[in-house]
């Protein structure tokens, strides 16, 4: 694995193995070929606003700024090694998981789902998870894509909020 030093921008879990030629001085043309592919999957991951983590074993071997900041984090050095539990509320914890071993199993789970995530200073944040595995130097990952969405879910309390006071008022009139 490529380690994270403090203050690195984060990088995949590992770069492409070179293709062949490369390793021996091959030509300049397809290493520089390889380093643009890398610096525009660089770019495009860091461009993200939704928050991006590779787990392998239960453990964070990668995420991107935005995954940090959601999470309240400075640097993802501070969560790379993690277990991904620290990044879980309690009472999704053991869920979350399930999921994690049953998909690496191969058997059937949500490929989008919700959960509540817990952030660095200890308060929650309501995320939507859209999740794959990946096979990176013949190792099985899970990549998961995450959004906020604390400010959805609010919206959509408020509105239920609403229609229901709505058919309370009319069925206040109804029985007048």
């Amino acid at each position: 694995m490529n380690p994270q030093r403090p203050g690195d921008t984060p990088r995949r879990p590992r770069d492409p193995a070179p293709a062949p030629g490369l390793a021996r001085g091959g030509s300049g043309a397809a290493e520089r070929a390889l380093q643009e592919k890398s610096a525009w999957l660089d770019a495009i991951v860091e461009a993200s606003r939704d928050g991006i983590v590779v787990e392998e074993s239960e453990r964070i071997v990668f995420v991107n700024r935005a995954y940090t900041r959601l999470y309240g984090y400075d640097r993802a050095d501070e969560l790379v090694g993690q277990h991904v539990s620290i990044v879980q509320d309690p009472a999704d914890n053991e869920r979350m998981l399930d999921f994690g071993r049953r998909r690496l199993a191969g058997e059937a789970v949500p490929e989008l789902y919700y959960f509540t995530g817990r952030r660095r200073d200890g308060s929650t944040i309501d995320l939507e998870a859209s999740v794959a595995m990946a096979t990176i130097d013949e190792r099985n990952v899970i990549v998961t894509i995450v959004r906020d969405v604390s400010e959805r879910r609010r919206a959509e309390t408020e509105r239920a909020r609403r229609l229901v006071e709505q058919a309370q008022r009319i069925e206040a009139q109804d029985a007048r």
